[in-house]
């Protein structure tokens, strides 16, 4: 044993007292920055020296083993669940309160409650004035006024959608960012801590990015020390961190995924806009489902938003193939008024899609609705679908644009043509025979009257109903330019000279009588579809307040462990501080002693 061996002892204790204060200076040093884990430094007592005496062995002092984080594994992970809802809710509030200000009103703005109620007022008075030319133009006007307005709506829809559809991309990149940046810490943090040290600051920045990831979609996170490969009961030093997204893997170590979104080349929805993006995985091309039920964050939200259609979208039963001909049976969509289907898109059938051109739904000589699917090319493997599930896109189970764009049509369709049948029953102020007064306009200037219309049959490529959209709805040219175009009375009316038009009384049942809209009247419809709005914001509102008050629980007690404390710190700084400096006056003291013992002994 050394004779300066005491003094070895003290200065152990200096160098671990020293590196403890520079833990507690980086700590206060970093006590606003963000995702910064406190740090402590590990002391651990040095190996003893057996010294061959009755007393046995010597201590040898003291030394700093590492620098380690706090942090706990089980708050990270609630932390990252709630983190999910949180983000998926926080979305939806937004996004629901605009589409809710669309549907309002009330003495600000003028709704449709109020717009539907001013044009059969003023049905009521042509009742009385069948051939006012005033009393005419206004009600034209006012059935202009509904059109625009639900126009405007559609309008207004589809720029939401187009919104949501941009936000989808860009979430989808910062994911694909996110795992790049992980995958690339990942490979950083095993070369520090291989070498034996601990890489605290490069753990925090993973952590931030897992935080950041956690809030658009579910995640699940796993680490295994990775053993040596001759020795299995060693560790390397090396951990393989994994990152998974609504259960599939994104990180695996140093190596990740990426997804990538893909443009539809055919819609989904009747009036989706152009372009809308399906989300997949860039290396197998298999579709990601941002909307699973067992996930959350504000991906699913966006496409929940942009694409939900209630569990409303087209499904049924392949009953027989002929040629390129498919016929579906047992459907879920079987009215003309409520069909959503663009008029070409893709057919799931089975496990397989096709494309199909048109297709036409008709009844069955045993009542029955069934659809007819032509695909755009004959294939062999048709004649296997016979007997499995057909669909066009996805069961959302989520009241999105799709949904309320396809309660407007169910709504006008029903609504134009009952009082299109009413108007055709009648002549107008010249005599002849009234054609449609609402009607559908094109893209390409064309109206659509209807004139394919059947009853029981629909085709997608014909002059009929489902044509018609809250996009396109429009008045007759012919009614715009000359109010006498509307019928007010019958033939026999009008060849008698009878002032007593029952056909405009008909007319007027519609406003509350006629059922039109979820076994009511039209003048029910606003307050229907502002219930779905109103219960789907406030539901909103609510999961979202509720989640983030649970995150901030979470994020308390995750504090309480990995945040740096002020206070604590300086406590801690005093405390080494003392340690050192009893540590210097042992240094002090044996000076003195090695001192006398040199000088006064001659040792």
């Amino acid at each position: 044993m050394s004779t300066f061996f005491g003094l070895s002892i003290a200065s152990s204790g200096l160098r671990a007292y020293h590196a403890s204060a520079n833990t507690v200076a980086n700590n206060l040093s970093n006590v606003d920055t963000k995702g910064y884990s406190k740090q402590v430094t590990n002391l651990k007592a040095n190996s003893a020296l057996r010294s061959y005496t009755d007393y046995g062995t010597l201590s040898t002092g003291v030394s700093a083993e590492s620098v380690t984080q706090l942090r706990s594994e089980y708050y990270d992970n609630k932390y990252w669940q709630y983190s999910g809802f949180k983000g998926e809710y926080d979305e939806k509030i937004s996004y629901m309160q605009q589409i809710e200000t669309y549907f309002q009103d009330d003495t600000t703005v003028k709704g449709f409650s109020t717009l539907y109620a001013q044009f059969f007022n003023n049905i009521d008075t042509l009742s009385q004035t069948p051939a006012d030319t005033s009393v005419r133009n206004q009600v034209i006007s006012d059935a202009k006024n509904i059109c625009s307005y639900f126009n405007t709506i559609s309008s207004a829809l589809k720029s939401v959608q187009e919104d949501l559809n941009e936000q989808t991309k860009s979430t989808v990149a910062e994911i694909n960012a996110i795992a790049q940046k992980i995958a690339l810490l990942n490979d950083q943090i095993n070369d520090v801590e291989i070498a034996g040290a601990y890489a605290n600051d490069l753990r925090d920045a993973r952590s931030l990015l897992l935080d950041q990831l956690s809030g658009m979609v579910s995640i699940e996170v796993k680490e295994t020390p990775v053993q040596n490969s001759n020795y299995p009961e060693m560790y390397t030093g090396a951990t393989d961190f994994e990152v998974r997204i609504n259960g599939l893997q994104l990180v695996d170590g140093n190596n990740y995924r990426q997804l990538e979104c893909v443009a539809r080349k055919h819609k989904v929805n009747q009036n989706d806009v152009e372009g809308l993006y399906d989300i997949q995985w860039a290396d197998t091309k298999a579709q990601f489902d941002a909307c699973s039920s067992l996930s959350s964050g504000s991906l699913k939200a966006l496409v929940q938003l942009r694409d939900g259609n209630n569990h409303e979208n087209f499904s049924g039963t392949v009953k027989n193939v002929s040629g390129r001909v498919v016929t579906v049976s047992s459907p879920s969509q079987t009215s003309e008024e409520a069909l959503n289907l663009p008029p070409e898109g893709v057919l799931t059938l089975g496990n397989n899609t096709y494309t199909y051109s048109s297709f036409t739904l008709q009844k069955t000589a045993s009542g029955e609705m069934e659809f007819q699917f032509v695909i755009n090319s004959e294939t062999s493997g048709l004649s296997s679908t016979v007997g499995r599930g057909a669909s066009v896109g996805s069961s959302i189970d989520y009241k999105g644009i799709a949904y309320y764009q396809s309660q407007m049509n169910e709504f006008l369709r029903t609504f134009a043509r009952k009082f299109n049948d009413i108007q055709k029953s009648g002549v107008d102020l010249y005599g002849n025979a009234m054609n449609s007064f609402f009607v559908a306009s094109t893209t390409q200037g064309k109206e659509l009257g209807f004139v394919d219309y059947v009853e029981g049959k629909t085709s997608s490529r014909a002059d009929n109903y489902y044509q018609l959209t809250a996009g396109n709805i429009s008045i007759a040219t012919a009614s715009k330019l000359d109010p006498s175009i509307f019928a007010t009375a019958t033939k026999e009316e009008f060849e008698q000279g009878v002032d007593n038009p029952e056909l405009v009384q008909d007319l007027k049942k519609l406003q509350t009588d006629t059922i039109l809209y979820r076994g009511s009247g039209g003048d029910q419809f606003l307050a229907y579809l502002i219930s779905d709005v109103t219960v789907d914001s406030e539901e909103a509102e609510l999961l979202s307040d509720n989640y983030s008050t649970i995150v901030s629980v979470v994020t308390k007690q995750r504090t309480s462990v990995s945040g740096v404390d002020e206070d604590e710190e300086a406590l801690d700084l005093i405390k080494f501080q003392n340690a050192y400096n009893l540590c210097s006056k042992v240094v002090q003291i044996m000076s003195e002693m090695y001192d006398r013992l040199i000088t006064s002994t001659g040792v």
